[in-house]
């Protein structure tokens, strides 16, 4: 998680297996749905990844895009089931910038850590700072999903 839509494009075509005809995708999709132990958010995580969709980064900050994902992450985590996808597509799709700034804004409107709310509202996802050394570390997530309880 984390790497920009080049790197992901990079590992899918860097990918060399016959017996999945060299399709990264196909390979993860038959492994992970084998594997007993791995929910299905988990796979829907891994294969949102791979997609390579993420948002690229750019300079400016879209403040409408920003008060969007603000109020839709609040409305999803107040409601007493979560919105399990939005909250991953958001953490996977949302380029650096859109991230912090969202995390910013959404403590600024409601006096609370995105983080800790996704949590406390789905214990299922464990959202916490990367520890990669790099300049983004407080805005990269690493999402882990244990066994599926939903």
């Amino acid at each position: 998680m984390g790497r920009t839509n080049d790197e992901i494009l990079d590992i899918r075509d860097a990918y060399n297996d016959k017996k999945n005809n060299h399709d990264i995708i196909a390979a993860l999709e038959k492994e992970l749905s084998a594997d007993k132990n791995t929910g299905a958010r988990f796979t829907e995580m891994i294969m949102l990844q791979l997609k390579a969709k993420r948002m690229e980064e750019w300079d400016n900050v879209y403040v409408e895009k920003i008060k969007e994902d603000v109020k839709h992450l609040h409305e999803t985590i107040s409601k007493d089931k979560a919105d399990v996808s939005f909250l991953i597509e958001f953490v996977i799709l949302r380029n650096d910038t859109h991230l912090r700034e969202t995390m910013k804004l959404y403590k600024k409107t409601h006096n609370t850590d995105l983080a800790r709310d996704i949590f406390s509202k789905v214990p299922t996802l464990v959202v916490c700072p990367s520890i990669r050394s790099t300049p983004r570390v407080e805005i990269v997530w690493t999402i882990i999903i244990t066994l599926e309880t939903q």
